[in-house]
């Protein structure tokens, strides 16, 4: 394998930071494309589905290949939004390098620290490309300060803008102390430093230097002692601490001017290392010649059917071959969402398989014989959101599982589950946006209208008295007749012990054959109980009863001990057990106390708070919520954080449930029941 292996680039970052604009720019300066696109007009590469389009923003990774200079590439624009950075995160992991794009100012940059996070804790080679720099309002040298309070590894500035008012006119490169003015649509012009930058200029290359001589002692010794170091030192010094992911290389510029875009795409092409160094980063076996390749998103197109992207890691991949026990069909290149057959695949290559129904993103493809190899692919996205969904015409319900199956693929993040309680089909995502944006995609693709309501909570119910109670089922119809008799002791039993049948009988007056039947009318009733919630923690004992020899039945047992169960709950002072989760809350500094606030007005009780540790600027609330509580933390937390908070949550305990609370759960309750015609046996 060698360095002329296509180069992935992953290029990510916040919302609306200019991602796809820095990709059309780059086609441009390669040549691939004459006029750039804008994601406002829909007609940039990188524009994607129409629900994108629509919404002028990127809701899923969008590949695109050129060849620059002696180098290929394949781009993957990923989506800003955090409800859709499933697809960013899949990218990340198999691209050689990534491009981390935000606007020079402090949201934008505290933004980064989850991608920086994640980058720098995987290795993976990153540059910074500050984009709008035409927005910047205060000094290039604050927000570079500011910046590496953000990042875990040195920051090196590679270029230092030339401004004119709010416009970047020029850059200097830091590396080769060489200044550019740009000629729009023309080839930049070498000047000199202009005079009141020297100083600024001086200080930049300094500082980047110095993060270089970080992690290399002979470069440290150098400049100790003041001894000039030559372009090559200091760019093989470079490409090596980026490979390692031991620097951050960063960039400057505005994208839609097409302004400091050659310079990255310079550096891009020269130091970006070889698929080589990704594999062994994802611990792959390269001293094999077997195929082995690793799918990291799927698309279902319209009238493209099925398409697995996967990255070549390793051997030789051929159309109508199997790679393994996998046959495959059509191996295709994709550049936006157009799609062509792929010819000379080689290793490092992005290619996507058509219509293989059996495939799903993370799997891996190996063709080496008797033993099973897997890439390691992170688990998805827990998700943070949910609604119940049903659809508006009955005839869809069978269309609607087969649809939700295939956005599901497409969309790790996404998912979607059968309440066994409620029995409500629950649609779960990272936000409203997402879950809007695949009921869009059901409505456009399979013609499905859906509604969405927040989806029940699954509360339990047990009993703080006791009650000794008869359950009778006698029925007389022609010939054989129903007949079952039982008494129960119920008793409630400690919190979390569980439910437990107890049979007492002497005397034989009720056959023990007929003990599994009552023992499963009970447990039937205390799975749905009054108000179709579980009923927990409660001891039953079967002490008396009487049978009939013709007329007894499983059945009739079974029904007998519904009815008891039916007639005493009321009488044993039933209570509601609410669901309490424990969340752990992470926002900037700035935002801790609307933290504190929020997790006040959710009945939440808080357990602490803490600077977050390894992240600068950030602190992290600790509290338990009611379940019931947590369906719109998320949209609420976003609110207050301009987008930037976000939450983990567990599962904590179960608690009792009493006043107004509990009253209202009720009622909401039996509303519910009745509105969805369910019957339960209270």
């Amino acid at each position: 394998m060698s360095n002329s292996s296509t180069k992935v680039v992953a290029i990510c970052g916040p919302y609306q930071s200019g991602k796809t604009s820095l990709m059309e720019s780059m086609l441009k300066i390669a040549g691939t494309i004459k006029e750039k696109g804008r994601v406002e007009d829909g007609n940039a590469v990188g524009s994607g589905s129409q629900e994108a389009i629509g919404r002028q923003m990127s809701i899923e990774a969008i590949p695109a290949n050129c060849v620059y200079q002696d180098s290929k590439f394949t781009f993957l624009d990923c989506p800003g939004s955090v409800e859709f950075m499933q697809d960013s995160l899949n990218a990340m992991q198999v691209a050689d390098a990534v491009v981390v794009v935000c606007e020079p100012n402090e949201d934008s940059m505290m933004a980064l620290t989850p991608t920086l996070k994640f980058l720098s804790g995987k290795c993976i080679p990153h540059y910074i490309f500050i984009n709008k720099l035409d927005t910047l309002s205060g000094d290039v040298n604050q927000m570079l300060a500011a910046l590496k309070d953000r990042i875990d590894t040195p920051l090196v500035t590679r270029t230092f803008p030339i401004m004119e008012g709010e416009a970047m006119v020029g850059l200097v490169d830091l590396v080769h102390q060489q200044a550019y003015k740009f000629h729009h649509g023309k080839r930049s012009e070498k000047i000199e430093i202009p005079s009141d930058l020297v100083d600024e200029v001086t200080l930049a290359r300094q500082e980047m230097l110095d993060g270089l001589a970080d992690f290399n002692d002979e470069l440290m010794e150098k400049i100790l002692e003041e001894v000039p170091l030559t372009t090559e030192e200091i760019t093989t010094t470079i490409e090596k601490g980026t490979s390692d992911g031991l620097i951050t290389p960063l960039f400057l510029g505005q994208s839609v001017a097409d302004s400091g875009i050659k310079k990255l795409l310079d550096c891009l092409e020269v130091e970006v290392p070889s698929c080589e160094v990704a594999a062994k980063r994802l611990e792959i076996d390269l001293t094999k010649s077997s195929q082995l390749c690793q799918i990291f998103k799927t698309y279902n197109l319209m009238h493209k059917g099925k398409l697995s992207m996967s990255r070549v890691w390793r051997g030789e991949v051929k159309e109508g071959q199997a790679i393994g026990a996998q046959p495959l069909g059509g191996i295709m290149t994709m550049h936006g969402l157009e799609v062509s057959k792929s010819k000379n695949i080689s290793v490092g290559d992005i290619i996507s398989f058509s219509r293989v129904e059996q495939l799903v993103t993370g799997d891996t493809l190996s063709g080496e014989k008797g033993e099973e190899e897997k890439v390691v692919f992170d688990p998805p996205i827990k998700p943070l959101f949910s609604q119940a969904v049903e659809v508006v015409k009955k005839q869809d319900e069978m269309k609607l599982m087969t649809a939700l199956q295939k956005l599901t693929e497409e969309d790790l993040s996404l998912q979607f589950i059968q309440n066994d309680v409620s029995k409500e089909l629950v649609l779960w995502g990272q936000g409203e946006v997402q879950l809007l944006v695949a009921l869009e995609k059901l409505a456009n693709r399979n013609g499905i209208e859906v509604k969405m309501n927040k989806p029940q909570v699954d509360y339990k119910e047990t009993i703080r008295g006791k009650a000794t109670i008869q359950g009778k089922h006698k029925k007389q119809t022609g010939g054989h007749g129903q007949f079952g008799n039982v008494y129960f002791d119920i008793n409630p039993k400690e919190r979390d012990s569980g439910f437990e049948f107890i049979e007492n009988i002497t005397g034989g007056v009720i056959p023990k054959n007929y003990f599994g039947a009552i023992e499963n009318g009970v447990r039937e009733y205390l799975s749905i109980g009054p108000l179709g919630f579980n009923v927990v923690d409660v001891e039953v004992r079967l002490f008396d009863g009487s049978y009939h020899k013709v007329d007894s039945s499983d059945l009739a047992f079974k029904l007998a001990a519904m009815a008891a169960m039916k007639d005493a709950m009321p009488k044993c002072q039933p209570i509601l057990l609410e669901p309490i989760a424990k969340v752990e809350i992470s926002v900037p500094n700035e935002h801790l106390s609307k933290a504190q606030k929020l997790v006040s007005g959710l009945r939440g009780q808080l357990l602490g708070f803490d600077s977050k540790k390894g992240w600068g600027g950030w602190d992290q609330v600790s509290a338990n919520i009611p379940e019931a509580e947590m369906h719109n933390l998320i949209i609420e937390l976003r609110s207050l954080t301009k987008g930037l908070g976000f939450f983990s949550y567990d599962f904590a305990h179960f608690t009792e449930l009493g006043g107004k609370e509990a009253d209202q759960v009720v009622t909401t309750r039996r509303v519910w029941l009745d509105e969805h015609r369910m019957q339960t046996p209270g």
